[in-house]
């Protein structure tokens, strides 16, 4: 089974014939960057965290792997993306944090949706919850989903997307924001369980709002009922 971190490798290692350099957001222990730098011809790789903890283990893990990595590996404290649009990348990586959270490290990056770097950035980004609300700003902020997958790692189900701005807004359907624009035509283990579940959950909120709406959260129930819709037109062909 693909793990998260190893999908997230290989998306941000690409097949291009130039030494590619990247950030990885969130970097804790910065297992990810040692890998790119010593398994995927990275050049250079930023890690960077919030919080000096996980910055020290960065650290302490780079000093382990060796002179090599240390060359090519700096850390970084800062929130998000903050004061890094000068730093040279061609890979973002953001991932085990929520979707909300992701969607606001990104927007919080204007760097990201300038001319100037239209198409030349990959952002890989895994949402640990929430992935189509991330997919929702994606969509409406001129960036191209170009790969959305899912792997499980720890018995929960997780979306890897790459996406990189085009500036052409989109507007897509609940079922596409909710599940990925390729994941209901694989029809694959991991969609059916994540489908069936997302399923369930919504038939259950459903019955729950019955005779109870109070309107304060009238445009979530609006969405889920618009999802619940499609899913349904869906459903035989899923899991008949």
């Amino acid at each position: 089974m693909e793990t998260v971190a190893n999908l997230a490798a290989v998306r941000l290692s690409g097949e291009e014939n130039i030494p590619l350099c990247g950030i990885d957001v969130g970097t804790d222990h910065a297992y990810l960057p040692i890998a790119l730098v010593g398994q995927y011809g990275f050049s250079h790789v930023t890690a960077c965290d919030i919080r000096p903890g996980p910055c020290e283990n960065a650290r302490k893990s780079i000093q382990a792997a060796g002179a090599y990595f240390a060359e090519r590996i700096d850390v970084v404290q800062t929130d998000g993306l903050s004061g890094l649009s000068h730093v040279p990348c061609s890979r973002i990586t953001i991932a085990g944090m929520g979707g909300e959270l992701i969607r606001d490290i990104v927007k919080a990056a204007p760097f990201l949706r300038t001319e100037e770097n239209r198409g030349k950035i990959m952002l890989v980004l895994q949402p640990q919850s929430r992935a189509h609300l991330l997919r929702d700003f994606l969509y409406e902020n001129g960036f191209r989903i170009e790969d959305d997958t899912l792997c499980e790692d720890g018995g929960k189900i997780y979306a890897v997307l790459s996406a990189v701005y085009d500036g052409i807004r989109r507007d897509e359907d609940e079922l596409t924001r909710r599940f990925g624009s390729k994941m209901p035509k694989e029809k694959n283990d991991l969609f059916r369980r994540l489908f069936a579940a997302q399923y369930a959950r919504l038939k259950q909120n459903e019955k729950a709002r019955v005779g109870s709406e109070d309107g304060r959260n009238a445009a979530v129930h609006a969405r889920e009922a618009r999802l619940l819709s499609e899913i349904e037109r869906y459903k035989k062909e899923f899991f008949e």
